[in-house]
């Protein structure tokens, strides 16, 4: 159902999780004496190593829970606790993810003394998750907006 501004907040949240399956998080050029080298992470890889697993499961978790949740519009009351969910998700990404990131550029410290040059830089995608909390909160709001609109008329029946 469209018409409900939590559906289009919903919506929002999708499209600013989804870029993250193929957009990188942080990466390093690396231009040594052998040749260049690109270092990335993402939700999906990484090229130094370290496991990306349980971001992905938790990139996937947020778009699916955020795509069932607007499919359960005539359920308010469970689509008010997946609301709930889905923000304790998305602040589990962020805590994951800058964890990630962290020790992304924490590997390439212990690399500094080797490389002649090199140049970092974080992606526009790191930050994503940020509106898409606001957005899923609001749609949290909007969802208890609806449940008590809804008792409201219950009461005067």
């Amino acid at each position: 159902m469209l018409q409900r501004k939590q559906t289009l907040f919903l919506i929002i949240v999708i499209a600013f999780f989804t870029p993250l399956f193929f957009m990188n998080l942080a990466s390093c050029e690396i231009f040594g004496l052998k040749g260049d080298k690109m270092m990335f992470i993402s939700a999906l890889k990484s090229t130094d190593g370290q496991s990306v697993y349980p971001l992905t499961i938790l990139l996937s978790l947020i778009v699916a829970i955020s795509a069932i949740t607007i499919g359960l519009f005539k359920k308010h009351a469970l689509q008010l606790r997946l609301s709930i969910v889905l923000i304790v998700l998305i602040c589990g990404f962020m805590v994951l993810e800058g964890y990630n990131i962290y020790t992304f550029y924490d590997n390439l410290d212990s690399f500094i003394g080797k490389i002649p040059s090199f140049n970092s830089s974080m992606g526009v995608a790191a930050f994503f998750p940020i509106p898409a909390l606001v957005f899923a909160y609001m749609a949290f709001k909007g969802i208890a907006h609806d449940m008590f609109i809804l008792r409201s008329f219950d009461k005067m029946r």
